[in-house]
């Protein structure tokens, strides 16, 4: 290449490189934030409060945001909100995509009732038992400087708690045969604690009176629930031998690693 040519190379390469930063600098900047209720239930905050709390200044670039971060400040501040996501739709705007939180679980901790959504978040803090909820009956590490919109429990004990309730929602019907919502599931369990015997078993008691032991929850667990509350629906129906208000319902494992299904008076 003649020594024209690299400069020419040169020329280009710079008007370029000037036309990125103009871009990232003039262009590719905040200037629109929406807040996107992703289940349509309405917030009991407004849209100014949520974009405030998550911190993304005006004129921030756009495609250098530190989101997690966002995510996390919004989560620290709403106890009712999950961040799904923070979305860049256009070179100018973003949006930050939230649905809201319920209570689910509720934990007992020196005298204090901690009441959780199903990613074990704190939503609430009262001396009051709570009513209709899912007990867990296992230590979550709380302490007294948690504080409502902490997360709690271990990262196995937030997927164990978040997949039953999945796997609930979406395989789980009552004996009438209609899929349960989140107050069906409510209905249907009234404690859950994960027993460590070499491996982890997830104890599920439910109001009717039948335990459930479901071992590696973490492990394929909807279709376990769905083969676990089959067999409940039969039973608490009288589909058997009469309606069952007793006894367990088992998905375990032998020592092969061979599946255990079944039902024994006996835990």
């Amino acid at each position: 290449m003649t020594k024209k040519g690299h400069i020419i190379l040169w020329i280009v390469l710079l008007s370029v490189f000037a036309l990125i930063v103009i871009l990232f600098g003039a262009v590719f900047l905040v200037r629109r934030q929406n807040v996107v209720s992703v289940d349509g239930s309405e917030l009991n905050y407004t849209s100014e409060e949520i974009i405030t709390s998550a911190g993304i200044e005006y004129n921030s670039p756009i495609f250098m945001l530190d989101k997690d971060s966002a995510i996390a400040r919004v989560e620290a501040t709403f106890p009712n909100i999950k961040v799904v996501q923070i979305k860049t739709v256009s070179v100018m705007g973003i949006e930050i995509c939230v649905r809201s939180r319920y209570p689910m679980y509720y934990a007992l901790d020196n005298n204090n009732y901690y009441v959780l959504d199903e990613e074990l978040k704190i939503l609430e803090i009262s001396s009051n038992q709570p009513e209709n909820l899912i007990r867990i009956d296992e230590e979550l590490g709380i302490t007294s400087s948690n504080k409502v919109c902490d997360f709690v429990g271990s990262e196995l004990q937030s997927s164990v708690a978040d997949g039953l309730f999945t796997a609930m929602y979406e395989y789980v019907t009552d004996i009438t045969g209609e899929r349960v919502d989140r107050d069906g599931i409510k209905e249907l369990i009234t404690s859950i604690k994960l027993e460590d015997v070499g491996y982890y078993v997830l104890n599920i008691q439910t109001r009717a009176g039948v335990k459930i032991r479901i071992a590696r929850p973490s492990e394929n667990l909807g279709y376990k629930v769905n083969v676990c509350f089959a067999t409940y629906n039969k039973l608490a129906s009288g589909e058997t031998s009469g309606t069952i208000t007793a006894g367990t319902i088992k998905f375990l494992y032998d020592s092969n690693g061979n599946e255990i299904i079944g039902y024994s008076l006996e835990d």
